[in-house]
């Protein structure tokens, strides 16, 4: 299992069903939160294969920034 944190900056709402457009490329969707003072979204995801989460990615393009980091689940070693 590889876990990553993907942040997306910018005020600007979710294009689409996250757990949709997740499911539909083949990540799973651990964790979709905002932060709305911040104007952040953050999402948890599991994928192995790292392109993916810049095919997540695409909607936001041209409108927003994204980070991308690997994380480890502390509550499930």
């Amino acid at each position: 299992m590889t876990l990553y944190l993907f942040q997306i900056g910018g005020n600007h709402a979710i294009p689409c069903n996250s757990y949709a457009c997740a499911r539909a490329i083949g990540i799973e969707l651990i964790s979709a939160v905002q932060c709305q003072m911040a104007h952040a979204q953050y999402f948890v995801v599991d994928t192995e294969d790292y392109s993916k989460l810049h095919e997540l990615f695409s909607p936001f393009q041209g409108i927003a920034t994204a980070d991308f980091a690997p994380v480890r689940d502390l509550l499930n070693p």
